[in-house]
């Protein structure tokens, strides 16, 4: 790994490789220095230089940039969320996760303690343009050890969806103009129970890009023609398809500009 792809990264942190008609690029969220930075982006430049040999590009990493529980916990400790579990601690379901605030000032010796949220806000702002330039298709994910997926993402700040010239909110998977985000993040985890749920995002944390959560060990299955990108959620027990989406997209490549918004409604003292 590092020494294979487009453009060899020369470690193993950060990677690509083309496995059929998909760019798959794994990066490290830990540390996404400069070098990484600028890496990601002569590999998603050439990479776009024939689109018609891999048309799909997914970008991956352990960390997602949207969820439901960081988006809940977005006040909490970074350092914490992002650490090792301890065997024996970690949740069996994404819900029951544990967050943990800063710890006070004396007690880290001045040192700044970065939340969960300024973490998500600093990696969203640093892919967004990336992203968007070189249309990358999906990010996958995993860590929270549950699943969700969004519909098409235009703001990595706010997880705002798409929209068109008419400001109007694009919930739909047939020529998306921006990512849609995928965590898919417990495969198996001991202890997990053999029961499953899916639903539309609900509760504490959801914001409207959210489309679909669930529980329960399951894996992605990925199946992928020149137009269309169907992932399927399978369940472990069973193996049922517990979610589905499509991707239909004629034109890879750079998604464009999102239109700007609009104009803020006149106040009643100006219409009196």
């Amino acid at each position: 790994m590092g020494l294979q792809g487009l453009i060899p990264s020369n470690t193993s942190r950060y990677v690509s490789a083309d496995i059929g008609l998909i760019h798959i690029v794994g990066l490290d969220l830990n540390d996404l220095d400069p070098v990484q930075l600028a890496w990601l982006e002569a590999d998603l430049q050439r990479v776009n230089e024939n689109r018609s040999k891999t048309p799909w590009i997914m970008v991956m990493s352990h960390f997602p940039v949207f969820h439901t529980a960081t988006s809940a916990n977005a006040n909490m400790s970074a350092a914490h969320y992002r650490g090792d579990e301890r065997m024996g601690e970690y949740a069996v379901d994404g819900s029951q996760m544990k967050f943990e605030p800063c710890p006070e000032e004396a007690t880290r010796g001045g040192k700044p303690c970065e939340t969960v949220g300024e973490f998500q806000a600093r990696i969203g702002e640093a892919l967004q343009p990336l992203f968007r330039k070189y249309g990358v298709d999906i990010y996958n994910a995993g860590h929270v050890h549950s699943y969700e997926n969004t519909w098409p993402l235009c703001d990595f700040q706010t997880g705002a969806i798409c929209r068109d010239e008419n400001n109007t909110m694009l919930k739909t998977f047939d020529e998306p103009r921006g990512t849609v985000h995928i965590t898919e993040g417990n495969g198996g985890v001991p202890g997990v129970p053999a029961d499953f749920g899916i639903s539309a995002c609900t509760g504490r944390g959801r914001w409207a890009g959210c489309r679909m959560m669930g529980t329960g060990g399951a894996y992605g299955r990925i199946t992928a023609t020149a137009t269309t990108l169907t992932y399927d959620r399978i369940a472990n027990n069973g193996g049922n398809v517990t979610d589905s989406l499509t991707i239909t997209q004629h034109k890879h490549g750079q998604f464009p500009d999102p239109p700007p918004p609009p104009p803020p409604a006149p106040s009643a003292s100006a219409q009196s």
